[in-house]
């Protein structure tokens, strides 16, 4: 790849948790890559940064911050542009969990692994999820949950980000405290949902929560997920009777993908699109989601992001 044929951006947030803590990777080489360096000190900016990246017609955009950051420029470049324009985006851990540049970007925060994603350039083309509800509230994003996992998050900022723990000893933290029995972190809340795949499934009950995303794993390299269908939206649903919660999760952690877990009332699928109706707590990429009550998750065109 040649660095001085090619319009490369590197746009990092400084007070990401990382970023914070150990300085920031891009702002200290970007020199090297010939890159223009622009800081989300004010991440309402990301709309102006983002125009003029387009505006600039910029191949490679390298985003250096958590999950909130990639979400919040990504759905920038989305909202702003046709996929037909959109760059090549290089995606850095720079935040508490880092769960999608762990899946689809740099593994780690080092100037080996930036160099080498630009040597290889190994591309991943997926897509993301886009969520619209009956106001015309439009998000993108790359993992929705609802019910438990937005109020597991919850607890798990509140009790362990505050303290300074963060990735994967938090989430485990907040895992075994919320997935057991009669706790006081989750709720039961009640949901609609209308999930279009081979054979189409509705779904009216008190549920435990859910989860839908295109991401191949999730964080800790867990792959909830058991859907059989060629589509694009991965979805697991658990009941509010469900059983064997934390031995189903170390199951499907060692692969065991193949066994139904429906009488632990569990459910996986792959989907087109999904309909819900709703009113409980709803989290997109570890924020949480203002939706009317009817809102539906369907997926974009491929994005391409290199590793």
């Amino acid at each position: 790849m040649q660095f001085n044929n090619s319009k490369i951006w590197f746009i990092y947030n400084p007070n990401s948790a990382r970023v914070l803590k150990k300085g920031s990777l891009l702002k200290k080489h970007y020199r090297r890559f010939n890159a223009q360096l622009h800081s989300l000190e004010k991440f309402s900016d990301v709309q102006i940064v983002v125009s003029k990246a387009l505006e600039n017609k910029v191949s490679y955009v390298c985003i250096e911050g958590g999950d909130g950051t990639t979400h919040g420029v990504i759905t920038a470049f989305l909202k702003q542009s046709t996929n037909s324009n959109l760059p090549f985006f290089i995606l850095i851990p720079g935040g508490n969990t880092n769960q999608i540049s762990k899946n689809i970007g740099i593994k780690s925060a080092s100037i080996k692994a930036l160099k080498k994603s630009f040597k290889v350039n190994k591309v991943i083309n997926t897509p993301i999820l886009s969520i619209t509800d009956n106001n015309k509230n439009s998000y993108f994003g790359f993992l929705f949950s609802s019910g438990a996992l937005p109020q597991l998050t919850d607890y798990t900022k509140n009790r362990f980000h505050q303290r300074g723990i963060g990735g994967s000893f938090a989430v485990v933290g907040g895992m075994l405290k919320g997935f057991k029995k009669n706790n006081k972190i989750t709720q039961p809340t009640k949901i609609k949902v209308d999930i279009r795949t081979t054979k189409n499934h509705k779904i009216d009950d008190l549920h435990f929560g859910s989860i839908v995303t295109t991401l191949p794993s999730l964080i800790l390299k867990l792959d909830p997920f058991w859907g059989k269908q060629e589509f694009p939206l991965r979805l697991t649903y658990a009941s509010s009777n469900h059983k064997k919660l934390i031995k189903n999760v170390i199951s499907l952690w060692l692969g065991n993908k193949n066994k139904s877990r429906k009488k632990d009332g569990l459910f996986s699928w792959n989907a087109t699109k999904i309909k819900f109706h709703y009113t409980g707590p709803c989290m997109l990429d570890g924020e949480f989601l203002s939706l009317s009550n009817n809102f539906v998750i369907s997926s974009t065109k491929p994005l391409n992001f290199i590793r």
